[in-house]
């Protein structure tokens, strides 16, 4: 009878990283739309800009209230910012701004990682998988996951779902897969 993958998430201790320098580039594009409203040539545009940038964050506000969460600003916040610069014509900076809301994006996406019999495969953004012959160890102990490659790279982090996961059954059946792998080589040979 197949084993149940086990699903690890890791937590990203840099969330509040990255949002506070979504607040400091939502903040510096408020600042230019109002700087923009000075000048007679765009005043127009700028004012829409400053306008939709202002209905969002009230939006957001708004939302933000209604569900008791935390005040952050999320991945749209940069479409909407893009939006603006296109209406002020700035394609460029519109275009690097939109790229910036995709790598925030999955710069929020939980790290999450599926331990099954046949690879480790890391789920998030950049996904990859990993067959157990690449590592030399994994442990988890005390909700710190560690994945000891062969090739001397080491992942050690702290896991979010530290209750969903059992550490002795988890650290049995990683045991077991890593020790697998000489009779599966030997048989291939």
């Amino acid at each position: 009878m197949p084993m149940q993958p086990f699903e690890i998430v890791l937590k990203n201790d840099k969330v509040a990283t990255y949002r506070s320098f979504t607040w400091l580039i939502a903040l510096c594009n408020v600042f230019v739309f109002v700087f923009l409203l000075f000048n007679p040539a765009i005043v127009y545009p700028g004012a829409a800009s400053l306008g939709i940038t202002v209905a969002y964050g009230m939006y957001r506000w708004y939302v933000v209230k209604k569900s008791k969460a935390s005040l952050f600003i999320d991945e749209s916040a940069f479409y909407v910012l893009a939006a603006c610069w296109v209406i002020l014509q700035h394609y460029l900076i519109a275009a690097v701004i939109g790229i910036l809301g995709v790598l925030y994006h999955f710069s929020l996406q939980p790290l999450l990682f599926v331990f099954d019999a046949t690879a480790v495969k890391k789920m998030t953004f950049p996904y990859a998988a990993y067959s157990w012959g690449q590592f030399n160890n994994v442990v988890l102990r005390d909700n710190i996951l560690t994945l000891d490659f062969t090739d001397n790279r080491l992942i050690q982090m702290e896991i979010e779902n530290a209750s969903s996961v059992s550490e002795t059954q988890f650290n049995a059946f990683a045991r077991q897969q890593l020790h697998q792998l000489p009779t599966e080589k030997a048989t291939m040979l």
